[in-house]
């Protein structure tokens, strides 16, 4: 099962996911639709919570990143273990704490 969890700060919306990140999961919360339309500029997505996920969750937060990428926006991984990181190198930019993305924006 997958939460999740919204903050927005200074202009930022963090979308805090927990659980489970698989293709199932992505189907059944959208949160995507919602994310979309308030149209928000910088978005993190903290994965630190995620116990399990699959290559679709992989592909889907990428080109989430590259759609966001082609309208002016940004897409942050938040990500403080190394597990996943070759994952996302060198597709989305990936920060190790959430008040990182201050500096970076």
């Amino acid at each position: 099962m997958l939460k999740v969890d919204f903050e927005f700060y200074k202009g930022i919306l963090f979308v805090r996911l927990k659980g489970i990140l698989t293709k199932y999961s992505l189907m059944k919360n959208d949160f995507s639709s919602l994310i979309d339309y308030i149209g928000f500029k910088y978005i993190v997505f903290n994965i630190n919570n995620i116990r399990l996920i699959d290559a679709y969750a992989i592909d889907y937060l990428v080109n989430y990143n590259r759609s966001l990428n082609s309208h002016n926006k940004k897409a942050f991984v938040c990500l403080d273990t190394s597990s996943f990181i070759s994952k996302f190198s060198n597709k989305i930019q990936i920060i190790n704490k959430e008040k990182e993305v201050l500096n970076r924006i």
